[in-house]
């Protein structure tokens, strides 16, 4: 099984705006072959934003709803924070195709 490691922008998009994602986004996303991941940085971005009463906290009422949807309902598994995580996320490309300067969605294996 292959692992997709999810940037915070792109868990915000399967939350709240899954209908709009591009065809073949959803697609990787939907496919049995991949789990999807987010690192523990990303949970603690969410609360973050939930608490800051940005967008997240229009759809749920507390920052755990916000992480139990991740979990149980987009079935994104959360990284513990390891080395291992910091070496991985350390040698994905930069997402530049889109104008961003963070690390965007890639594929990696364990």
């Amino acid at each position: 099984m292959k692992r997709l490691l999810l940037d915070t922008c792109a868990v915000i998009d399967l939350l709240v705006a899954s209908g709009d994602l591009d065809k073949s986004v959803k697609a990787v996303f939907d496919d049995p072959d991949y789990t999807l991941c987010a690192s523990f940085e990303t949970m603690r971005e969410l609360v973050v934003s939930f608490n800051n009463k940005k967008l997240l906290s229009k759809y749920w009422k507390t920052a755990d709803d916000v992480i139990h949807t991740v979990e149980n309902d987009l079935e994104i598994e959360f990284l513990p924070l390891r080395p291992q995580v910091g070496h991985t996320y350390a040698n994905l490309r930069l997402n530049t195709g889109q104008d961003h300067r963070d690390q965007g969605l890639e594929l990696i294996e364990y």
